[in-house]
């Protein structure tokens, strides 16, 4: 099961101190995995060259389930079949004054819609879905670590949490699997 703290000094950055006005937010997130390729889904946002697994944050009184099973949706085009839960992740942004916790899934594609329905800020980011294998993934969501841009909705610090966070997800789910 993994449980994951990320933290600004994780990033060689100043903890600051959050304000009376700290934002929380909750997310879910996660691997998806095509069962008759096995390869897993990775949003792709091309324009600021950022890499990070399906998910995104909880509306109304969605349970965790549903905001996961929604964002991949959203995401991606298609729907998946939850598998598992996989963990946990809680991150203190203390830069932009937000905590966020997420709650971690691993899950099949069941339909691939063909249809994403990004935001306007993923429309301007260039998001598309690309299916890699779990080596390829990590490979390349590593890599875009030092690649990423900052754009007209943030810097390069939000994306960097991202990339940290998604990274250590896939690398503690492929531990698992070869303990398996």
């Amino acid at each position: 099961m993994i449980n994951l703290i990320l933290r600004n000094e994780d990033f060689g950055l100043r903890n600051v101190d959050f304000t009376e006005k700290c934002r929380t937010r909750y997310s879910s997130r996660g691997i998806v995995i095509n069962p008759k390729t096995h390869k897993i889904a990775i949003v792709a946002k091309t324009k600021i060259k950022e890499y990070k697994l399906p998910g995104g944050g909880k509306e109304g009184e969605e349970t965790e389930e549903e905001t996961f099973c929604r964002e991949v949706l959203e995401e991606t085009g298609c729907k998946v079949r939850i598998i598992d839960k996989l963990g946990t992740v809680y991150e203190e942004r203390s830069n932009i004054d937000l905590k966020q916790f997420s709650t971690l899934f691993i899950a099949e594609l069941i339909e691939d819609a063909g249809t994403l329905h990004p935001t306007q800020k993923e429309k301007d980011e260039g998001l598309t879905i690309e299916w890699m294998d779990l080596d390829n993934a990590i490979s390349t969501i590593r890599d875009s670590y030092n690649k990423v841009l900052g754009d007209k909705y943030e810097d390069t610090y939000v994306a960097h949490f991202v990339i940290k966070r998604d990274l250590e997800i896939l690398e503690e789910y492929k531990s698992s699997k070869t303990k398996q």
